[in-house]
C-alpha cells in the first residue's frame, strides 16, 4: 500500500486570466486523490485520471475511414499495402467535443487526409498526406469543423 494525498482541486491557467476561462464551478470544493506506491493512481470521484492519458491502440487494415466519436483518444495504426483515404467529417454528422484528439501512425501505405464539405484542415503548407512509412499524424478538433493536422506530413 502507498501513502494518499489528498487535496483540493484548484483551476491551472496558462497565460491569460482565470476568469476569462469557461470553468465548469459548484458551490462545494472539489478533491482529487493521489496514490503513490508500486502502482500510482490519481482519482477524481471514481476516475482513474491517469487512464486518460493512455490511448488505446486500434489496428485498420481497411483503404479508406472516416472518423467517427469512437475514434476519440485513439491512435489507430494503418497498414493497408494500398493507399489509404482517411475522411475528417463535418461536425453536423459527427458531433466530435472541442479538443478531441486522434492519433494516426503510417505503418503500410501513405494516408490522405481529405475533409469533408465545410471541414477545414488547418496543417503546416496546406500537407494532407503522411511523410511516410513509421511516421506519426495527429488531429485535434478546434470547433466549427476546424481540425488542425500536424506531424510527419508531405
Amino acid at each position: 500500500m502507498g501513502t494518499k494525498l489528498t487535496t483540493l482541486l484548484t483551476p491551472i491557467v496558462v497565460g491569460g486570466n482565470p476568469f476569462d476561462q469557461d470553468l465548469n464551478t459548484t458551490d462545494s470544493p472539489t478533491f482529487v486523490d493521489l496514490t503513490l506506491g508500486s502502482t500510482a493512481s490519481l482519482t477524481l470521484g471514481t476516475t482513474n485520471l491517469i487512464d486518460l492519458i493512455s490511448l488505446e491502440v486500434v489496428f485498420d487494415g481497411s483503404t479508406s475511414r472516416t472518423l467517427s466519436l469512437n475514434d476519440n483518444i485513439k491512435h489507430i495504426v494503418f497498414s493497408s499495402v494500398a493507399a489509404i483515404d482517411l475522411t475528417i467529417p463535418e461536425d453536423i454528422s459527427v458531433n466530435f467535443p472541442v479538443g478531441a484528439y486522434i492519433e494516426f501512425f503510417q505503418r503500410g501505405d501513405e494516408i490522405t487526409y481529405i475533409p469533408d464539405t465545410n471541414v477545414t484542415i488547418l496543417s503546416r503548407n496546406g500537407l494532407t498526406h503522411s511523410g511516410g512509412q513509421f511516421t506519426l499524424q495527429a488531429v485535434k478538433y478546434l470547433g466549427s469543423n476546424d481540425w488542425e493536422l500536424f506531424g510527419d506530413l508531405s
